[in-house]
């Protein structure tokens, strides 16, 4: 992830998009983004720059896309190592079918893949 606050702070300060890429470590779309929202929000010094909060970044440079951490049905895994334990070890395709056939606690929430139930 580029670090948006030394790239605004290196577009203030006037340096070329080539500069910024060798300092920043980051890519030419990246710098176009944040030269963008540099003059939307009218930025012109680094103490404008360093103001605003992580928070405030956060907020110029999402990118729209929702976070699917807890969209997913949650895993006994104790109850899995549990199975495997022992003479009769049911394999884990077995114990990944026992898992989608568990039922989900919101409409929109999916079922791990094998391989990462794996």
């Amino acid at each position: 992830m580029a670090d948006y606050r030394l790239i605004l702070s290196l577009i203030v300060q006037g340096h070329s998009y080539r500069q910024i890429e060798a300092m920043a470590h980051c890519s030419h779309r990246a710098i176009a983004k944040a030269h963008t929202i540099a003059k939307d929000q009218s930025m012109t010094t680094t103490d404008q720059v360093d103001a605003h909060s992580v928070d405030d970044l956060d907020r110029f440079f999402t990118d729209g896309r929702k976070s699917v951490d807890g969209d997913f049905v949650p895993n006994d895994i104790d109850a899995v190592i549990n199975a495997r334990i022992g003479r009769k070890k049911p394999p884990l395709k077995v114990l990944w079918a026992r898992y989608l056939n568990t039922p989900s606690p919101t409409a929109s929430a999916r079922h791990y893949r094998y391989e990462r139930f794996c």
